[in-house]
């Protein structure tokens, strides 16, 4: 019997505490969620912006409502929870401090119009 994602767990997206909100994105990765060589595969996923709409969507509706808001992506496979963060902060209208390495907006072109890339380092000799 195969086993789905999303539809068999009932999800209520509303903030139930005034005190604090906790949200964690796994991914969606159906097809090495229940088969993989290593538990980490299940996690190599990359939300596009479409997705994680719905997510930004109900961070901000919770925010209003609890002091503290916590999202975490665990998605963390080749930096995607990364990506996703920054992602859904720029979606949230949040600011996303730091520089990134070039290499990293070059594999996740998604992430050029948000981040900043590191300068490259000047070194004086003496």
């Amino acid at each position: 019997m195969a086993r789905k994602l999303g539809s068999n767990v009932r999800q209520n997206r509303l903030a139930n505490v005034k005190t604090f909100y906790y949200m964690r994105l796994h991914g969606r990765n159906a097809a090495q969620w229940w088969k993989h060589d290593k538990s980490e595969d299940r996690y190599n996923y990359l939300y596009s912006a479409n997705e994680l709409t719905p997510f930004a969507e109900t961070a901000d509706a919770a925010r209003r409502l609890v002091k503290k808001l916590y999202l975490y992506f665990n998605n963390h496979f080749a930096s995607k929870a990364v990506v996703n963060a920054v992602m859904i902060k720029s979606q949230l209208g949040e600011p996303v401090p730091g520089a990134y390495p070039k290499a990293f907006v070059e594999r996740y072109p998604e992430t050029a119009s948000i981040v900043s890339t590191e300068a490259t380092p000047q070194f004086v000799l003496g």
